[in-house]
């Protein structure tokens, strides 16, 4: 592998990073190999080890930076997202968490079954396939209904207030 060929494969692997910390991190490496010069590019790499591990090195650290408030680059928005995602976590986790844990029973019984009797286990797989589709359509259904009822319940009191239109 030739220098030119660590860098491009370093610059892909950096690709997720900023471009301030891209630059800074390739204008490093690229002064590196050039102070190695040609005659001492494949030591070079040697020591560097493969543009993978440099370039997980360099996120690491990028990562740490960020954490810790130093990243330069971070922006204001990014705090607020993080605090609605942690908060929609929270008021989803009594709901999130009971149905993770069905998940994880039913797959894992769907497989006892499906190792321990193959013949039942392939029908009774076959059945919650159905089920789980009949599930999914009327959870659809559900969802419609209640939206043209909410629809129905707009227009009427737009009617009973006397406002045209009663819909957008």
């Amino acid at each position: 592998m030739t220098a030119a060929e660590y860098l491009y494969e370093l610059r892909k692997r950096l690709s997720n990073l900023p471009p301030q910390e891209i630059q800074q991190a390739m204008s490093y490496y690229e002064e590196y190999f050039t102070e190695a010069g040609p005659e001492g590019e494949a030591e070079l790499i040697n020591r560097l080890g493969t543009p993978a591990q440099v370039a997980s090195t360099i996120i690491s650290e990028y990562a740490i930076k960020d954490m810790s408030g130093q990243a330069e680059t971070k922006s204001r928005g990014s705090g607020f997202k993080t605090m609605w995602i942690v908060i929609i976590a929270v008021l989803a986790s009594p709901v999130a968490i009971p149905i993770a844990i069905a998940l994880i029973a039913t797959v894992f019984s769907l497989l006892v079954g499906l190792f321990s009797f193959p013949v039942e286990g392939i029908a009774i797989l076959g059945v919650s396939l159905i089920i789980l589709s009949l599930g999914l359509a009327l959870g659809i259904g559900t969802i419609k209904l209640c939206q043209l009822t909410v629809k129905g319940i707009t227009w009427i009191f737009a009617k009973i207030l006397g406002r045209k239109g009663g819909q957008k």
